[in-house]
């Protein structure tokens, strides 16, 4: 699912969702993943609720708990407003920005993530994130 609660130039909710849904066939996830798009005003918030930083940010990935993961890959949230201004900064368009953000976001998902993990889950993103099969518009 995709929630636009604050939009970007040139995206849909549609396109986003077909991006999504073909990102997560590229990264294995059978479960569904949900994405917020979002004012960075609310990224503030939840950064400070999960993460204890008082401070906006581009993304935030919240993968399921293992008992959840049939049904739920995980969440992703992101900041319309942070998405547009690294867009332009780094040369692509804003809906190119949220489309890399929620790349990054499945490949979050797309591992379990757990201390004794972290040495796989960092091999996993690496790889999630280079692998060739993953859209790209």
């Amino acid at each position: 699912m995709v929630i636009f609660q604050k939009r970007v130039p040139d995206l849909t909710e549609l396109a986003l969702a077909r991006f999504l849904a073909r990102a997560r066939r590229a990264a294995g996830l059978k479960a569904a993943v949900n994405v917020l798009l979002t004012t960075s005003a609310e990224m503030k918030f939840l950064n400070r609720r999960f993460r204890g930083k008082d401070k906006p940010t581009d993304v935030l990935s919240f993968p399921a708990e293992p008992e959840a993961s049939q049904h739920s890959a995980g969440e992703i949230a992101i900041s319309a407003e942070i998405a547009t201004k690294n867009g332009f900064s780094l040369g692509h368009s804003p809906a190119e920005e949220v489309k890399i953000l929620v790349l990054h976001g499945v490949c979050i998902c797309a591992v379990t993530i757990t201390s004794a993990t972290m040495g796989r889950w960092r091999s996993s993103k690496n790889s999630c994130a280079q692998n060739s099969t993953f859209p790209t518009d």
